[in-house]
Order: structure tokens, then sequence, then C-alpha cells
């Protein structure tokens, strides 16, 4: 199945639609297969130094119920313990997936795919098509490694990939950590995808909505017109962490990723937590980072590296072909696949000269 390429201009994130609760079928199949999953390989002795396992990267059968046409299974799923352990949820992640129920959301990429939060909205499931399925587990050892070595990494926290055939359908799925606080999902933020290409939000939203939609790149521009501005020492950490990142993608072909920024004002936060600034460690970058504007509006950040899995095809290939015989220059057209090699200097020029800006 290829996976077809979509532009995402107007799409909410975190509209939530209504809850579904265990009662439904395809939910509790989920809920059920991940808590089997979790207590089959709870025996596992983690050692210092985990190492990768290549005899594990298959499909295991958890769940085959004929009965009810239901077959889950789980991939590579003593690897994703030691996934679990690396990113330090995995007591987060049995917590959240026990006793709990799944909310779907709407899809904010507009690629067909289905999203649901767990009920603490610390995890995302999101389904994948058979394409994107090939990409991920042909690059997991390589990813495993990635976040051994850096572990500032800006990447998808993946913890789990299954399949759930359900009533004689096909579902691939990951499970992946929110990158942000939870109780932004409701708060007063600003959200960007940012990839380097001339992208604006539809003029037509309703300003007092906009909080729930994902901007994109001119928006960012035209709200952020001097970037934002991260100490010196933070500026030079994620320049060199997204370069490690993207080469990781380029490595594996991979394009079309985008960097997903949200915005809070520094000051929601300290009120809410009642913290004082100093008593705040902004070292790990998943936790916030501190920035300020060009008229100094204090501000706290969160990113990550999203939409990883799309590969560089033989028709996105053409596609490229295809619009080089049109005037496609830099960041002039919306429409412009490039390939990896490119699209990776393209965002790293973007991001790193445009969105970040070095401070004292």
């Amino acid at each position: 199945m290829n996976a077809k390429e979509k532009k995402n201009t107007q799409s909410k994130i975190f509209d939530f639609g209504t809850p579904i609760n265990n009662d439904s079928g395809f939910l509790k199949s989920i809920l059920v297969g991940i808590n089997e999953t979790i207590s089959q390989f709870t025996h596992i002795n983690i050692e210092s130094n985990p190492k990768f396992f290549e005899k594990d990267c298959i499909f295991v059968n958890i769940i085959n119920s004929s009965d009810y046409n239901i077959v889950f299974r789980a991939y590579a799923p003593e690897n994703f313990v030691y996934f679990r352990v690396l990113y330090n949820v995995t007591r987060d992640y049995e917590n959240s997936f026990q006793n709990s129920t799944l909310t779907k959301v709407k899809n904010p990429e507009k690629s067909g795919a289905m999203f649901f939060f767990t009920d603490d909205l610390k995890f995302i499931i999101k389904t994948l098509n058979e394409q994107e399925v090939e990409v991920l587990s042909s690059m997991l050892s390589d990813y495993f490694s990635h976040f051994c070595e850096y572990p500032n990494t800006l990447l998808p926290t993946i913890s789990g990939l299954y399949n759930l055939k359900y009533k004689s359908k096909n579902y691939y799925f990951i499970v992946m950590s929110n990158i942000y606080p939870y109780d932004l999902i409701y708060g007063i933020i600003q959200k960007y995808d940012l990839k380097g290409v001339n992208r604006r939000a539809n003029e037509d939203i309703n300003s007092k909505d906009k909080s729930m939609f994902r901007l994109l790149d001119q928006d960012f521009v035209k709200n952020y017109p001097g970037g934002l501005i991260l100490p010196h020492n933070v500026y030079t950490d994620l320049k060199i962490i997204q370069k490690n990142d993207c080469e990781l993608l380029k490595r594996f072909d991979i394009m079309d990723y985008s960097l997903l920024i949200v915005i809070e004002p520094f000051k929601y936060r300290m009120d809410k937590n009642n913290t004082d600034v100093n008593d705040i460690n902004y070292t790990n970058y998943r936790k916030g980072i501190r920035a300020t504007t060009y008229d100094n509006k204090d501000l706290l950040i969160y990113i990550g590296i999203i939409d990883t899995l799309q590969k560089y095809t033989l028709g996105r290939k053409i596609e490229t072909l295809a619009v080089g015989i049109l005037p496609c220059i830099g960041l002039s057209f919306e429409g412009c696949i490039v390939n990896p090699d490119d699209y990776m200097e393209r965002y790293l020029q973007f991001i790193t000269n445009i969105v970040f800006k070095s401070g004292k």
C-alpha cells in the first residue's frame, strides 16, 4: 500500500470527538492486546547497557481469538521493552493502559490515519499504512542505537508497534509519547508544524479557535518575525541534535518530516506550577525550553520532530521531476517535493536560521 502525498493546510489537532470507552470492540481489543503484551514481557531482565536483538524483529502473536475474528500481534516486543526503559516511560506505559479508555481525536495530518489518546493524555496511538510499517521495521535497530547515542534526540519516542486484525480488517499502529505537558491540551497555546516550505494555515480560521490548529511556516514567520531567541548553548545543542536526527532520516530516504513547536507564555507555566524560575532545569529539551522574542516576550516551547516515516518513493521521485519543470526554487513553491538530501538542507536552513536564533 502506497502512502498518498497530502498537504496539511487546515487541520485541527486535539479537537476531541466523543470519547469511545472499552465497550467498543475495536478499542477494547487494542487495550487488551497492549496490556497482554506488557504482562507477557515483564520478566525481561534489563541490563545497564541494553542490546538490540535482531532475532526479535518479527510480529509475535499475543491474542488469537477465532470466535471473534480478532488477532493481536506485537512487533519486536522484547526490543520495545528496552525502548521504554531508554525513554524512562516503563511505569507510565503500564499505568496509562491499565483500566484505561481511549479517546479518538481528529486527524491533524489528513493522511487517513486514526489518532487516539490514553485517559491521562501521556500516550498517542496512531495507525500506520503498510509502507510506514516497512519503513519503521527496517530502521528499528538504527533507531534504537540513535537513542542510545543521542539521548536528547527530538525523534518520536515510539514505545510499541502493533497489528490488529479485527472483523476482517487489518490495522497497524504505533504508540508514541505526547511531547508536551498534558494540561496544555486545553490551554491557550500555539502549535506550529514547520517544514521550511511556503505554507500558511487557512485564513478563514476563526481567531478564537486558532489555538486548536497547527499553524504553518508562513504563519510562524508572520507571528515571530525575529524568530525564537534561545540561550547560545541551547541553540548550539539543538543545531547539532537536529542535524544528527536528520542524518538518520536521510540515511533511510525519509523526507517530508516536520518540527512541531508548541508555544505557551512562560508566566502561565510558572503560575500553574507555583514554581520559581530558578528551580527549573531546562537541559532536558523534551521538558520545555526557555525562549524569548525580539520584543522580549518570555516563552516556554516544546519541540519534537514528527511524521518521520514518509519514504522518498518512486512516486515522489516522479513528482520531483515533474515539479522541476516549473519555477520551483527554494522555499517559494509549496508543492516542491525534493530528495532527502535537499529536504534535509532546506529544513535545517529554515529551522536553524529563521525559527531559532542564538542569544547570549
